[in-house]
């Protein structure tokens, strides 16, 4: 029976909203969405991968799962002081520059790539 409402991988997800993004927290989510998903789907996805991550290890395997998805970007993050709390800080203009370098302008404008317009 259909019950409204939030779906598991939804409640998890925002569980794991409130810790912040841990590396245990986005091992948690990832075997959600892969148990919701199913394994083939989750597998061609590139979710099954992390969700095969023990949280024990979970710093660790995230970090070699990033490396091999390629999934990090080349934006410097700086510590801002804010009221004497340190801050991760992108730079709006290293973003922008990012966006620039890789030829990512045309999201910005709502345009899929490849199109010069989005008719």
């Amino acid at each position: 029976m259909f019950e409204p409402g939030p779906g598991p991988t939804a409640k998890i997800f925002a569980k794991n909203l409130g810790e912040g993004a841990s590396s245990s927290s986005q091992i948690r989510t990832a075997k959600a969405v892969a148990e919701e998903l199913g394994e083939a789907a989750a597998s061609e996805s590139g979710v099954f991968a992390w969700a095969k991550v023990r949280t024990k290890d979970s710093e660790r395997g995230t970090q070699r799962i990033v490396r091999k998805q390629q999934t990090t970007m080349q934006v410097p993050i700086t510590d801002l002081d804010v009221l004497g709390q340190r801050v991760a800080w992108i730079d709006p203009q290293a973003w922008l520059q990012y966006i620039l370098d890789h030829g990512l302008l045309y999201m910005l404008s709502g345009l899929i790539r490849g199109t010069t317009s989005n008719r």
